[in-house]
């Protein structure tokens, strides 16, 4: 089996702005069809942080893992200066290939919006790590909604990148401390996770 791929850096511990740590780096899934050659369609999405911001890598192997496919980048927001993180890979009973992942493309909501209100904007009024002024009311590269990009077999794209939270989220506020309640690294959660049921007739839009 060869290397997946080389050239990718690993992201840092703690992202900018916000004080959520990375838990999810790579990710692997089979796909469920047997091909001609006998071998199951092999599928591996990592984080890539060569930009200097997040971004999603995505690639195949037809073949056992002998030789892969050209990287794919998952997330397809225009703004290269946000970062795309924890991403969880999956492939439906039908061979979609699903990749969920968090993603901060999306500013924290203005303030005096309901979004804003709802999400608790206001409470974030102390954050050491963020050189801009609180509460983030319009903060890029901040807040956080969960997304997933869909594909074929194949890894042709099936639309574009999906949004599938309700509501953009500051990852600030109620965050767990893996370091104890006086720490310095919180933690939003290290189980993205998709189910294999899931079809590309019956996606989320």
């Amino acid at each position: 089996m060869s290397n997946v791929i080389t050239d990718v850096i690993a992201p840092p511990l703690l992202y900018p702005n916000t004080n959520f740590r990375d838990g999810i780096e790579d990710t692997f899934t089979v796909g469920p069809g047997q091909l001609p050659n006998g071998q199951y369609p092999l599928y591996v999405s990592c984080e890539d942080h060569s930009t200097g911001f997040g971004n999603l890598i995505l690639r195949a192997s037809y073949d056992g893992g002998q030789t892969w496919s050209a990287p794919i980048q998952v997330n397809d927001n225009v703004n290269a200066n946000i970062d795309a993180v924890q991403l969880n890979l999956t492939a439906a009973a039908d061979g979609t290939v699903v990749v969920a992942f968090y993603v901060r493309r999306l500013t924290c909501r203005a303030a005096g919006t309901p979004e804003a209100l709802g999400a608790g904007l206001a409470l974030d009024a102390v954050n050491s790590l963020y050189s801009g002024s609180l509460p983030p009311y319009g903060a890029p590269n901040y807040c956080i909604n969960s997304s997933l990009q869909l594909y074929n077999p194949k890894l042709r794209p099936i639309g574009h990148n999906i949004r599938i939270s309700l509501h953009t989220w500051d990852p600030q506020l109620n965050s767990l401390k893996t370091d104890g309640i006086n720490g310095v690294r919180g933690f939003i959660g290290d189980t993205m996770a998709t189910s294999r049921a899931a079809s590309s007739t019956s996606r989320p839009r």
